[in-house]
Parts: C-alpha cells; sequence; structure tokens
C-alpha cells in the first residue's frame, strides 16, 4: 500500500516519536528520529515533495550530539541527497513511514518552507568558491602533482607568474584598488594603484599555493616564517580579524601560542555531507583538512554548535577564532569603511557572556616572511568590533580577501 500524506500533519511532540527536519535546501535534507519506546531499532524514514514520494531512507547514521542528549545510542540522524537542479519551488517533507507522523522543521517549528535550488544555494559559500571549476581542478589538484618534487613548500616564484597574468586581466581589482585607497585616506596615484593590485595579486596567489600545498604545511615550517609581534592575554581570548590571506599559516602560528585553539566553520566536515558537492569543492576541502586539524584539532564547531561549545572552550582557557566579516547581505547591518556590512555579532556575544576580551589580529606581509599581529584588547560593543576591523585592514589593505573585499565595494554607503 502506498504511502500517503495525511491531510492534518501529526507532529511528533504528540506521539512516542522525536525528531527533527533540520537542513532542508536543494541538495539535501537532513535530520532525526528515534521512538522512545523502542530505541533501538532505527526508524524508516519517507521524504516527499509535496505529495510525491522521493525515496525512503533509514534514521541509522550515528550523531555524537543525539547520544549525549539522552536519544538512544545516537544511531538515529539520517542524510539524504535531493539534486533539485530545476530550480522550481518543492515542498520538502519528511515523513516517519507508516506512521503518519511528520517531523518538525527545526528553524519554523512546523513544516518547511518551498526550498529551490535558485533560493538556498549549496554549498555555502566559502573563500576561494568564486573560482570557475576549471581554475579551481588546476589549483587544487594538478598543480599539487607539479609542485610535489621539491623538498618543501615553494610559492615565490609561481606567485609572481600568475600574479602577473592576473594582474592584466582584473579590471574590477583596479576599481577595488581605487575605492579602497580612497577610503582608507590613502594616495590614489597611479603608482600606489599599481603597487597595490601588484600586492593583492601577489598575495592572493600566494594564498592559492599555500592551500594547495596545505598537506605539506606544518607549525614548525610556519613558525620560521611568521614572527608574533604582541602576547595573547593569559586565561583565554576571542581573536577576530577580517578574512585574509596566509590564514593557515595565522592558524597555525597560534595554535602554537595558545593553550586550546578552536573556530566556527561553515565546511562539511563528514565525507558523506560532501557528496552533493562540486568535485573541485571537495578537493579544495581535502587540501585544508590536514592544516585545520593541527589548528584547532576537534575544535571545530559548526553554527548549530559553536554557542555551546565556544563557551567551553573559553571557559577552559582556549581561544575562539572569529572571521568577522561576511558578504551576505542581510541586515542587520554595521559600518565598515564608510559603508553599510553585514558583521556578525558572534564576537560579541561571546565576550559578553565569557567576559573574555576581544583580541584582532591580522597576518601581514613582511619581506621575504609575514607578520602577525596581535592588537590591543578592545570593548565588548559592536561599534568597537567594526572600528577593530577596519584598523586590520589597514594593517595590510592587499591582503584582505577578494571576495570579502568586492562585497564590500557593491555594498551602499553607510548614511547611520
Amino acid at each position: 500500500m502506498p504511502l500517503r500524506v495525511t491531510t492534518v500533519p501529526l507532529f511528533t511532540p504528540y506521539a512516542s516519536v522525536q525528531g527533527f527536519q533540520e537542513v532542508t535546501n536543494g541538495a539535501y535534507v537532513t535530520g532525526w528520529a528515534w521512538d522512545r519506546n523502542d530505541p533501538t531499532v532505527p526508524l524508516p524514514i519517507a521524504i516527499y515533495d509535496g505529495n510525491t514520494l522521493l525515496a525512503t531512507t533509514i534514521a541509522d547514521r550515528f550523531r555524537k550530539d543525539l547520544r549525549d542528549a539522552g536519544k538512544g545510542n545516537g544511531c538515529h540522524g539520517f542524510v539524504y541527497p535531493l539534486c533539485l537542479r530545476d530550480r522550481k519551488a518543492h515542498r520538502i517533507t519528511v515523513q516517519v513511514a507508516g506512521s503518519g507522523v511528520f517531523l518538525r522543521d527545526l528553524t519554523t517549528g512546523g513544516l518547511p518552507r518551498s526550498v529551490s535550488r535558485r533560493d538556498q544555494p549549496t554549498p555555502p559559500p566559502l573563500p576561494h568558491f568564486s573560482l570557475p571549476p576549471a581554475i579551481r581542478w588546476f589549483y587544487y589538484s594538478l598543480l599539487p602533482v607539479l609542485l610535489r618534487p621539491f623538498p618543501r613548500p615553494i610559492y615565490r616564484v609561481p606567485a609572481a607568474v600568475l600574479a602577473a597574468l592576473r594582474t592584466l586581466t582584473d579590471r574590477d581589482g583596479r576599481r577595488l584598488d581605487r575605492e579602497l585607497l580612497s577610503a582608507l585616506g590613502l594616495s590614489c596615484t597611479v603608482a600606489a594603484r599599481i603597487q597595490m593590485q601588484w600586492s593583492r595579486c601577489y598575495r592572493r596567489q600566494t594564498d592559492l599555493l599555500l592551500v594547495a600545498q596545505g598537506d605539506r604545511l606544518t607549525p614548525r615550517w610556519a613558525a620560521k616564517r611568521v614572527r608574533v609581534h604582541g602576547v595573547l592575554p593569559p586565561g583565554g581570548a576571542i581573536l577576530v580579524s577580517v578574512h585574509h590571506t596566509a590564514g593557515m599559516l595565522a592558524h597555525l602560528t597560534l595554535a602554537n601560542s595558545a593553550y586550546r585553539l578552536g573556530s566556527i566553520t561553515a565546511k562539511p566536515r563528514k565525507p558523506s555531507d560532501r557528496c552533493f558537492a562540486d568535485p573541485t569543492l571537495r578537493l579544495y576541502w581535502d587540501r585544508i583538512d590536514r592544516g585545520d586539524a593541527l589548528s584547532f584539532g576537534d575544535r571545530q564547531f559548526t553554527p548549530r554548535e559553536a554557542g555551546r561549545k565556544g563557551l567551553h572552550l573559553l571557559a577552559e582557557g582556549g581561544c575562539l577564532l572569529l572571521y568577522a566579516d561576511e558578504h551576505a547581505r542581510r541586515e542587520p547591518f554595521s559600518p565598515l569603511l564608510g559603508r553599510a556590512m553585514t558583521v556578525p555579532r558572534g564576537a560579541v556575544w561571546f565576550a559578553q557572556r565569557s567576559h573574555k576580551p576581544i583580541i584582532p589580529y591580522m597576518v601581514i606581509p613582511d619581506g621575504r616572511h609575514w607578520r602577525l599581529w596581535l592588537g590591543e584588547p578592545i570593548a565588548p560593543t559592536q561599534d568597537a568590533l567594526c572600528q577593530a576591523l577596519e584598523t586590520c585592514i589597514r594593517q595590510a589593505p592587499s591582503s584582505w580577501d577578494r571576495i570579502m573585499a568586492m562585497a564590500w565595494l557593491r555594498a551602499p554607503a553607510w548614511n547611520g
């Protein structure tokens, strides 16, 4: 007998079945479900698009958060790829097969909203994702093979060659350099713009080359090339900066200086969760995984768990690393170099609840090497956070991540 969608959905709080439909977008649907009366038996899950049955699966994936919350043995999660590529609206619902019980949407508390690939693009935007797939394949697949014969990571000569090619074709970058120099109150002469453009292209290519060789970078290699200017306060701190080049070296260096270093990431951590992504994106994630493991270990928190685990890390005297600039266009906005930008309030939230200082930092090019600048503690307010981000950018304007800088360029002027 085929499964049917009931007219009046019966949600889980009124049955022995508990669970939630957590993430639903054009690429996949995730959640969990279990029966309190029979916790050892995994539940069958039916996934619908409106009234159409798309697939059935089993909620038997192990999740540590479920086990810690007392949900049986924790083997009650599910992930199913959707791959909705038609750009039409879809109403994806999840039902415990044969029971008539719908899982509540975790964000709305009821049935999920209509989703489409256009409305919720996946995977979430991260640094370097603006590169075309062919370019990503070159940097993260072909280039590491070509550089493997060298005894240690190299970047200077290849970065100079690639930067020269990029400088000739980067029209948007020329406008960005002009506007950024003007916003910082620096000279906008032709020579200053050319120097800014070359430095920005060279730093970006250096960063791409370092990421491509991320499996060969070690804390010892980074310690020889990054000089630390400043000190971390004892007892833990919240480290904030803008997205910038050589970030992987900053992570490795900070991991050597801090007792315990943690971060908040939107990167899919499980191989099964990456199956929906473009293969070149998976190459990028694979390249940075080892560097992140050396820097953060198991202290890479998802946004859903960051509040609880981040406060716990700070209470133990660790340091929490946050990037406080976004290219998302959603309110509330904050002033950043005279433009309205989305500046996450997470750093202020953590500081107010943990009573730990907020320390700005930035990796600054210093001749053939780098300098890790650690600023003075700032007040736990949004205005002070925005001023600290501007200070970070002023330390090395050419090192500001291109994606974030272009988002700033396209942002409207701040009117207060």
